[in-house]
Parts: C-alpha cells; structure tokens; sequence
C-alpha cells in the first residue's frame, strides 16, 4: 500500500493584523515574518478612493514619503508582536476601533503603488468589544 503521510504540525503562515482598542495595528508572528517587519521599511495606510465600506485596507511599503504632507510610521517590534500606530488615521476614516474588535488577514498585492510592494489588509468579521465589567455587576 502506497500512502502520502502528512505531517500535521507544520502549518503555513496565517498573517493577521488586530486594531487594539489605542489605535495602534498590532501584528501577529507570522505577518511580521511575512511583511519582513523586522528589516523592513516604513508604511503608509491605503485605502481606494470613494471606499465607504472600508472592508479592504492597504499598507504600501515603502522607505520614504511617497506624497507630501504623507509620512511613514515604522513597524515597532516587541518580543510578541510588532506594530504600528495609525490612530489618527483610523480616526479620520471613522473606523470605531474602540468599541469593536477588528481584524484583517493580510496578504501581498499583485499590484505595486509608485513602485512600492502593497500589502491588502481584508476585513474579518468584527464584533464589539468586552466592556469591563462595574463591581457591582461582579457581585451578582
């Protein structure tokens, strides 16, 4: 008998990035082993232009600002996870990171942007966030 065995702990790279409740894009292992987030350069937050649904978002990679007035925010790495802050940008697109938990797969682009490898971030489905519960409530 000719059989294929599978080795059930290998596991390819499942890239994600979570929105913590700061504004901050807080990325998991494997994205920052898929993105190079260690040597790798600065991003820029992407969306497509007339996007109102805002379930697709871009990171485009690049080492310098691609527009004026645009600045690149570097990855920050921990021992855990890297990540980069784009509260200001999450504020201006009303995405409602505070109340929600939101979560995006990532994967790299076809495409390329003035030259620059852009990553597609695609929307999970979000739910709303745990709020904490008063002493009171813990009593009961």
């Amino acid at each position: 008998m000719q059989l294929k065995l599978w080795d059930s702990k290998t596991k390819g790279l499942r890239p994600k990035v979570s929105i913590q409740a700061m504004g901050r894009f807080a990325f998991n292992r494997d994205a920052g082993k898929y993105m190079s987030l260690k040597s790798n350069p600065s991003y820029v937050l992407a969306t497509r232009p007339g996007d109102q649904e805002l379930a697709q978002l871009f990171l485009v990679e690049t080492k310098k600002v691609l527009q004026a007035g645009i600045n690149p925010v570097r990855a920050v790495n921990s021992s855990a996870y890297s990540y980069i802050n784009v509260k200001n940008v999450l504020d201006r697109l009303g995405i409602d990171y505070k109340n929600r938990v939101i979560s995006y797969n990532i994967r790299l682009s076809n495409e390329t942007f003035q030259g620059c490898r852009v990553f597609v971030l695609k929307r999970k489905i979000n739910k709303p966030r745990r709020k904490n519960k008063s002493s009171a409530d813990q009593a009961e």
